[in-house]
């Protein structure tokens, strides 16, 4: 197993998730708690250093990884609703009460507090999570986004290798029809092989991100292709079988048929 990566996390009827530092990794999203939850909420002296699967020792964060791997959000909210900044309550037993937030554009659930619910207590958590919200405490800061974004690139090096391999073989069995898949839980990659005359047509589609990142855009092209240079790609405008979605590109290179 790829160094950082951890086993892999099962719950009946969802598909497999797998940790990774600070992340369970889902299949759409990546669950995570906030540095200040980890400080102040639960008591980690050194958040920065908490890993997902040995904070399954908390009950609450046991119940956000079983939870909203199922959902990224709840049926219940912590204050008003607010759109895209809406806080869900997550409920655990008789007292435990997180407040968690689906931030869509980084596809992350964070776990943003955490307390005990004691009706008409001054601690009581929902309590607690009203001032947070009123003091700008409650959601994720640059710290968090700061961790979020290293250990998305090292775990896409350590997971794409062999993720890419996956997706292509599954490629190379489905000629004509496009596979997709999310690539070190952070590129949403689709690969398409078509036949012409004696080769094979690959054509990769992924984000712009990708090309704007020289490493993550190298991973792929040479995990796909490790005998080919970057000049032996091609930029193609759609794929055969569609056209690119917004803030997708699309590469393509003849080789060999195999097999």
């Amino acid at each position: 197993m790829p160094k950082g990566v951890s086993r892999r996390a099962t719950v009946p009827g969802v598909p497999p998730a797998r940790f990774h530092r600070g992340t369970l990794v889902c299949e759409e999203y990546e669950l995570r708690v906030t540095a200040r939850c980890l400080r102040e909420d639960l008591g980690e002296r050194y958040p920065e250093r908490v890993e997902m699967e040995s904070a399954q020792r908390y009950e609450i964060v046991r119940a956000f990884c079983s939870k909203r791997r199922e959902s990224p959000t709840g049926t219940g909210t912590v204050g008003p609703a607010a759109g895209e900044r809406t806080l869900h309550a997550l409920r655990q037993g008789h007292d435990h009460r997180g407040a968690t937030w689906f931030d869509r554009e980084e596809r992350v659930v964070w776990l943003c507090a955490y307390g005990t619910h004691r009706s008409g207590e001054a601690d009581d958590a929902f309590q607690h999570f009203a001032a947070l919200r009123q003091n700008g405490l409650i959601y994720p800061e640059r710290e968090d986004y700061e961790r979020l974004n290293d250990e998305r690139a090292e775990r896409f090096v350590a997971l794409a290798p062999q993720e890419l391999a996956e997706l292509l073989e599954a490629a190379e069995e489905k000629t004509g029809q496009e596979v997709r898949a999310v690539i070190g839980g952070v590129e949403q990659l689709g690969l398409l092989v078509v036949v012409v005359e004696t080769l094979d047509e690959l054509f990769v589609a992924c984000s712009q991100a990708a090309l704007a990142d020289p490493t993550r855009v190298s991973i792929i092209l040479t995990g796909l292709c490790p005998d080919r240079a970057w000049d032996d790609w091609d930029f193609v405008r759609e794929l055969p079988t569609r056209v690119l979605r917004a803030g997708e590109i699309c590469f393509s290179i003849l080789r060999e048929r195999r097999g």
